[in-house]
């Protein structure tokens, strides 16, 4: 699943990145999106495992900012979306489009509603 979400997360793009679906932010794909509290604005705290477990929501070379949407450069020289500022990020254990499993884990990471 963690390959599938992975690859998903560096598809093209429309002008804003991710939608509001039944109260949750979701990314083009359906699949939810979380913020994490060790992040600051702007600057992604999440790499190595953390970023395993946790994909950030990739933004490819060509996209723009939109509205709310921004993107930040990672340490590792990717390119992330932002949602208000806040890096956006995947769950790996979210199985399908519209699920939020990663909500309150270890009561840092949030999915964006």
């Amino acid at each position: 699943m963690l390959a599938a979400v992975l690859a998903l997360a560096t598809e093209a793009h429309a002008a804003e990145p991710a939608s509001m679906r039944d109260g949750l932010l979701v990314s083009s794909n359906g699949m939810a999106l979380y913020t994490f509290d060790m992040d600051a604005d702007g600057e992604s705290a999440c790499s190595g495992t953390c970023a395993e477990n946790w994909p950030p929501y990739a933004a490819p070379r060509d996209a723009t900012a939109s509205g709310a949407f921004s993107i930040i450069e990672r340490k590792d020289g990717g390119r992330q979306y932002a949602y208000r500022g806040r890096p956006l990020y995947y769950w790996g254990g979210d199985d399908r489009p519209g699920e939020a499993k990663g909500e309150g884990f270890q009561g840092r990471w949030h999915a964006v509603r």
